[in-house]
């Protein structure tokens, strides 16, 4: 006995496993053009401005730097910066995803900006947490228990 609706479920996964294959397919191939350098990274005045507009005091010559450290350190296994020494800092804000969008004349990207802003927040948010919990408990630890 064959059911009289089409079986969504299965057209559902093979759609899904197809655009899995799509994004690591795309994936796989900035992999290959980082690892045969040829991607030619150039300075957006653009960009520069919506930095500025937000706010933001970086210079286009430490993000060269930062892109530059980057690339030294790929073949190696990168590890996370001391807390300490180099905290990570978003180049985005909410307040100018929009612009970026303008300036880039993709008003679809504002929407795609602000997510990804709240997800690395979230998770800025929560590492640093984490930090602060095992501080706290090494902390604990060196005192020791009260008699």
């Amino acid at each position: 006995m064959n059911p009289s609706l089409p079986n969504i479920p299965f057209f559902y996964m093979v759609f899904r496993a197809w655009s899995h294959w799509r994004a690591r397919s795309g994936s796989r191939h900035i992999e290959f053009l980082l690892d045969n350098r040829l991607l030619k990274f150039t300075k957006s005045s653009k960009l520069q401005l919506a930095y500025e507009a937000g706010g933001l005091d970086v210079s286009m010559k430490e993000l060269d730097d930062d892109v530059e450290k980057i690339r030294e350190e790929a073949p190696q296994t990168i590890s996370k910066p001391d807390a300490e020494t180099d905290m990570e800092r978003m180049l985005l804000t909410q307040s100018n995803s929009g612009l970026i969008s303008e300036l880039m004349d993709v008003p679809e990207l504002e929407e795609h900006l602000q997510r990804a802003i709240k997800q690395v927040e979230k998770a800025l948010r929560a590492e640093k947490e984490l930090q602060e919990e095992k501080r706290d408990l090494d902390n604990v630890n060196k005192v020791g228990p009260k008699r």
